[in-house]
């Protein structure tokens, strides 16, 4: 017996001999329960059917994100146009960009001093290479001083020049990308360096007297053993007398250190090497002492004259002064060079660590600004 369901009446179907009540197929209340995300207690759907709903449900998963990701965009761009027709800036716009007017400050800013860096680290290079293959050198300078003292001052000068470069170009790259990465080296390279000046400055003051001290005895003991011996057997030997004649004709002075009453200016030229080799005993100084444009045989004593080289140290007034000789010690001409340089050096140094600080200071300031690049899969 059937009935129609839209009767309301009940239904019956006889179904091998039995009276039982019509009822949906239970397939078509689990199509129902499945497309509303539930599940139907005590039903196993066949395979088949279950994966089928399963990907469906994966499917409508990924179309709802697809839509609610069109829908963020578009309200994004619509902002956008809004925001750039009225002339106003978002703060920030996809992975993390700086946008606003004092974030662009700031990265152009940094980009501005990083250059500098480079500018200083490129000169500071370039100027150790010059010292350490120049005519005079590093090479020749520790030869003639018999310490490695300037040599090892070009390597540091080089190996600085070198790491600001390259630090300088990781600041720049960092600026340009927005990279908390190369930023983050930037920071840490010059803050080391930073640290590492401001621990050598400290050093060459607090051991100054140390240093003057060795380097005086230095320069003495190569003057008095080295200059003028076995030249055409000793390069060595050769180049620290090549370097004393230049710097004495350069700095106008003779011997190493003192005035003209001292032994170790022009009279420490008795006690080298170099003077005992001459059976005659003169000259008493070499020509790389005197004045070009001066009388040399009585500027080296080879022609007699009442004073120096031939008469004192000490210098009495019964003496003549003699207008041809350099009196004066080599170490002090250094010393009253570097002194007369000193507001200069002095300036280039502070200025290149304040550089180096501001480029600190905005490295440090942009890479709190930008927010680290996550990536959407």
């Amino acid at each position: 017996m059937f009935a129609t369901r839209n009767s309301g009446k009940p239904e019956f179907l006889l179904y091998y001999g039995r009276s039982l009540p019509l009822q949906p197929p239970r397939d078509f209340i689990y199509n129902n329960y499945a497309q509303n995300g539930l599940a139907l207690p005590g039903y196993q759907p066949r395979k088949e059917q279950h994966h089928y709903h399963q990907r469906r449900s994966r499917e409508r998963s990924r179309s709802n994100h697809r839509r609610r990701r069109s829908r963020e965009r578009r309200m994004e761009n619509e902002e956008r146009t809004s925001r750039d027709s009225l002339g106003i800036s978002s703060g920030r716009s996809g992975r993390g960009k700086m946008t606003t007017g004092c974030q662009q400050f700031l990265k152009y800013a940094n980009l501005l001093f990083t250059f500098i860096v480079f500018i200083a680290g490129a000169g500071i290079l370039g100027l150790g290479i010059y010292i350490l293959g120049s005519d005079y050198g590093a090479q020749q300078v520790s030869e003639a001083l018999g310490d490695d003292l300037y040599l090892i001052a070009a390597y540091v000068l080089i190996a600085s020049g070198g790491v600001l470069v390259i630090v300088s170009m990781c600041g720049c790259c960092g600026a340009l990308r927005e990279s908390r990465i190369m930023l983050g080296i930037f920071i840490f390279s010059v803050s080391i360096l930073v640290l590492a000046l401001v621990a050598a400055a400290v050093m060459v003051f607090v051991f100054r007297q140390k240093m003057e001290g060795d380097i005086i005895h230095s320069m003495e003991n190569v003057l008095i053993d080295k200059y003028g011996v076995d030249l055409a057997h000793h390069s060595d030997n050769r180049m620290a007398t090549d370097w004393w004649n230049w710097l004495q004709r350069e700095l106008k002075c003779c011997g190493v250190t003192g005035g003209v009453n001292s032994t170790t200016s022009w009279a420490i030229y008795r006690h080298t090497t170099w003077y005992k080799g001459f059976e005659t005993g003169k000259p008493y100084v070499p020509q790389s002492c005197c004045d070009p444009e001066g009388d040399l045989n009585e500027c080296t004593g080879i022609s007699d004259f009442n004073g120096p080289p031939a008469r004192g140290p000490p210098f009495t007034a019964s003496m003549d002064s003699n207008p041809n000789l350099f009196t004066t010690g080599c170490y002090d001409e250094l010393v009253h060079y570097i002194q007369n340089h000193a507001i200069m050096i002095g300036v280039a140094a502070i200025a290149v660590v304040i550089i180096m600080l501001f480029g600190l200071f905005f490295a440090v300031f942009m890479c709190r600004r930008v927010e680290p690049e996550h990536s959407i899969y």
